[in-house]
């Protein structure tokens, strides 16, 4: 066997053992003696089976390989433990223990990548019910988060510490991070200062994405006007347009990143001329009103919810809750802490997604639904109001002038609160 040969087998064992070790043993290493001549007989079975050409394999499967294996070997534990994690009958759903199981592995890999990394994001993509109406369909990751740092144009120490709190995000998210702050007092450097920080902070946060696996989008938001200053009714000028050049310099960069303007209804015409040339850029920005009331956290969104996806509902609102509890003290812990006490929305549904049912599902299992999984139901009257303004916004960047009026209505609707779920009884 080549030097190259042998280096790719040993690659492979090695991968292999991590695999298995993972799913048998938390990740740890084996140190009874028969364990490890089952590990040696299995791995050794698996590479014989696949050759070299496995290390390009999908971890999923190189799983089922090892689970075939391991079924040969007859080793009951071993087996159980595959069947128990992993084995997961779409029909059934996903049973509660194995919901728990998952989550104290998140906790013990202090993440959902690391244990993707070791389990594989395919595999338990595969094995979680497709039909469960939710979003993300990765287990234990949010759909979104908004989260409020500290800014960059302040203290030395601000780029860094942006930085790490937005890598700690992103590993929980699987659809967007909206960054809010960075940007407040834009005025305080000058402005070659500010362009140097805004493209350290950027560079670091998009090389960090690019190095991901399927990463969220992290959209940063400013406003389209700096706040007055005390005693003052209106922006001071400058600041205003140092805020706007900034914000077009932003948009017109050779790598450009998704941005959130808020504005103040009714909008300005300086605000007005500035929206038009950022709708015109390669990335359109987002355009919400400045009194939009985020939630923090948004754990999915149900397009559809079948009795099944109740459940998943359900589990899946456990099984953060047993995160929080793990240990690990996740970077959105303190948020989920004060929505679980404060009843705030975890969940979005549509209004027309929710059965009459699910009402009266919540009323007989309150019980059994400790701490309850909040859900928010969005009127369709918002949701439309959201898609007419994006369509208002696009015919805006094709002329000039005109549906002014009207878009400030569209994004005051759209920004009203989503209602929360209760029982049928509690409905007036």
């Amino acid at each position: 066997m080549s030097d190259d040969c042998r280096k790719e087998h040993l690659a492979l064992e090695m991968r292999l053992r991590s695999i298995l070790r993972t799913i048998v043993n938390h990740g740890e290493a084996l140190t009874e003696s028969h364990e490890l001549k089952l590990e040696d007989q299995i791995v050794h079975h698996v590479v014989e089976s696949v050759g070299a050409g496995g290390m390009s394999w999908q971890s999923h499967e190189l799983i089922d390989q090892l689970h075939t294996s391991c079924l040969r070997s007859g080793e009951s534990n071993w087996i159980s433990s595959f069947e128990d994690l992993l084995s997961w009958p779409l029909a059934a759903g996903v049973s509660d223990f194995t919901v728990n199981r998952i989550a104290s592995q998140v906790a013990h890999f202090g993440g959902p990548r690391a244990l993707e990394t070791s389990i594989s994001n395919e595999f338990l993509r595969y094995r979680w019910p497709g039909n469960d109406g939710l979003v993300p369909t990765i287990p234990l990751r949010f759909l979104s988060r908004r989260i409020v740092v500290e800014s960059i144009f302040g203290r030395p120490e601000s780029l860094e510490h942006v930085g790490d709190r937005i890598m700690r995000e992103v590993e929980w998210v699987a659809g967007s991070v909206v960054v809010s702050g960075a940007f407040d007092g834009i005025d305080n450097l000058p402005e070659e200062i500010v362009r140097d920080r805004w493209n350290r902070v950027r560079s670091r946060v998009q090389g960090y994405l690019e190095a991901q696996q399927q990463p969220p989008q992290v959209v940063w938001e400013l406003r389209g006007a700096p706040r007055p200053a005390a005693g003052q009714l209106f922006p001071d000028p400058h600041q205003m347009d140092l805020q706007h050049r900034f914000i077009i310099g932003c948009l017109e960069d050779s790598c450009p990143v998704p941005l959130r303007i808020t504005v103040p209804l009714p909008i300005p015409g300086s605000i007005r001329q500035l929206l038009v040339r950022c709708l015109r850029s390669r990335i359109a920005p987002r355009i919400v009103w400045d009194g939009t009331r985020d939630l923090t956290i948004i754990a999915g969104w149900l397009h559809h919810l079948p009795p099944e996806g109740i459940q998943a509902v359900c589990q899946r609102t456990m099984a953060f809750d047993a995160i929080v509890n793990g240990g690990i003290a996740p970077p959105w812990q303190g948020e989920w802490i004060d929505a679980r006490q404060q009843s705030q929305p975890l969940w979005v549904a549509s209004e027309r997604a929710i059965p009459h049912c699910c009402g009266e599902y919540f009323q007989r299992n309150q019980e059994k639904l400790q701490p309850f999984p909040v859900i928010a139901i969005e009127s369709h009257f918002g949701h439309k109001s959201r898609k007419d303004a994006e369509k208002l916004l696009l015919k805006i960047s094709r002329r000039r002038g005109g549906g002014w009026e009207r878009l400030e209505e569209l994004l005051r609707d759209a920004a009203i609160s989503p209602r929360l779920l209760a029982p049928v009884t509690d409905r007036a």
